[in-house]
């Protein structure tokens, strides 16, 4: 079965990303493919909470912090946006 929604990020996010040791890329992996899935908070099996300082924007934990993204409206796209206090 394809993906519902197409995962997105920035060259910021990716040098985020580039930081993470493989063990890590490779959660982050999963929660791509969960996100992929369903990102909005009761589609997804991940702990999804809405980012009330943003519109259509989420969080789900990750490693002792949070993923930020954000879902534009009408669009099938998660666009990562941040990673904050998650331990490498």
């Amino acid at each position: 079965m394809a993906a519902s929604y197409t995962i997105k990020h920035s060259l910021e996010f990716s040098q985020l990303v580039a930081t993470l040791s493989q063990q890590a890329r490779a959660e982050l992996a999963a929660v791509y493919r969960a996100l992929a899935r369903g990102p909005l908070p009761g589609q997804s099996l991940l702990a999804v909470e809405p980012y009330s300082a943003v519109p259509n924007t989420y969080t789900v934990p990750f490693r002792g912090g949070l993923l930020i993204y954000v879902v534009p409206p009408g669009k099938r796209v998660v666009g990562m946006v941040d990673m904050v206090g998650v331990k490498p």
